[in-house]
């Protein structure tokens, strides 16, 4: 997972990178390839945005979690809901 995380972080810096170099040189081709990047992880973002709230069994795709920090997390979730809210709100707005 961190390892997940950590290309997903890389990825999308070097996607942002060549934003701002397609940007920089008006180059047709970067930016053809920067938007196609940047529609393909917008689409995947929707793909698993609409299977978490479609899917009512959404939980059974993860592998079982013997240290129990995923319940802990859903009970963080559940017991701030209002504030988690807000910030995927705002997340949201931001994109």
């Amino acid at each position: 997972f961190i390892y997940t995380t950590l290309a997903l972080g890389v990825s999308l810096c070097l996607i942002a990178c060549s934003g701002h170099v397609a940007a920089e040189t008006a180059n047709g081709h970067c930016l053809s390839c920067y938007m196609v990047f940047i529609i393909l992880l917008t689409l995947l973002e929707a793909a698993v945005t609409a299977d978490i709230y479609l899917n009512r069994d959404w939980e059974e795709d993860f592998p079982s979690d013997p240290t129990g920090k995923f319940d802990e997390f859903k009970h963080f979730v559940r017991s701030n809901f209002d504030f988690c809210k807000w910030v995927c709100l705002f997340v949201v707005a931001a994109q």
